[in-house]
């Protein structure tokens, strides 16, 4: 009953932090939209800007949109909710984070790959501008996927909704099929961590619930 109420509670700030988040990446977008302020180009990240020390930036980057703005904002409220309600605030939050933050680094260290192949993208891809709230919610899909697929059961064979993670999936295809090159790695990288980390804590849970069960029986057979 502890547990619950702790998990509870935990929940509740995590859903308080999402929305906090959810708002400031707002009030950024409109002020941006609305007074021409180049608070983007302030907050947003680049190699170029990580060379020079400017570390914070890989923060700062996942509150500014790139794209359209509405269908992220939902994908990130609806998927955030649905990650700290079943998997907890600790399991939405390091997901989001490691997506982003590692997803960006690794694309970023794909620039001298992309150099070798195409000089002119690679220039232009270490000083442009660089958003990261699109990482977010690919880090939120891939854990919504892992969630769907290992699901209560305990099955690690089959999904418990196959058509969802079909759907998860097929959006991140797209998504990854229509960003720029090095966009892509980080929008499949995020994706991956989140279903990397929902499906480690998720086989944690499912094998503790089994050495549990398979105590419960043990003591079940010695006192008969």
């Amino acid at each position: 009953m502890k547990f619950l109420a702790l998990k509870r509670r935990l929940g509740g700030v995590g859903e308080i932090f999402l929305f906090s988040y959810l708002i400031i990446v707002i009030s950024i977008a409109i002020v941006a939209t609305l007074t021409g302020y180049p608070i983007v180009t302030a907050l947003a990240s680049s190699p170029a800007l990580l060379m020079h020390g400017e570390w914070w930036r890989l923060i700062t980057s996942a509150f500014v949109i790139d794209g359209p703005a509405l269908p992220q904002l939902v994908a990130i409220a609806v998927l955030g909710s649905f990650a700290i309600y079943f998997g907890g605030s600790w399991t939405f939050w390091s997901t989001a984070i490691t997506g982003h933050i590692v997803g960006t680094l690794l694309s970023y260290a794909g620039v001298a790959g992309l150099w070798l192949v195409d000089r002119a993208s690679a220039v232009r891809f270490i000083t442009d501008p660089d958003y990261g709230v699109s990482l977010i919610w690919c880090a939120a899909l891939g854990a919504f996927c892992a969630a769907v697929w290992f699901g209560d059961r305990g099955s690690w064979s089959r999904p418990v909704k196959p058509w969802l993670v079909a759907m998860a999936v097929s959006i991140m295809v797209v998504v990854t099929l229509y960003s720029d090159k090095l966009e892509a790695v980080q929008h499949a990288t995020a994706f991956v961590i989140g279903f990397a980390i929902v499906g480690a804590t998720d086989k944690a849970r499912i094998l503790h619930k089994h050495h549990r069960r398979r105590g419960s029986q043990a003591r079940l057979q010695r006192s008969s």
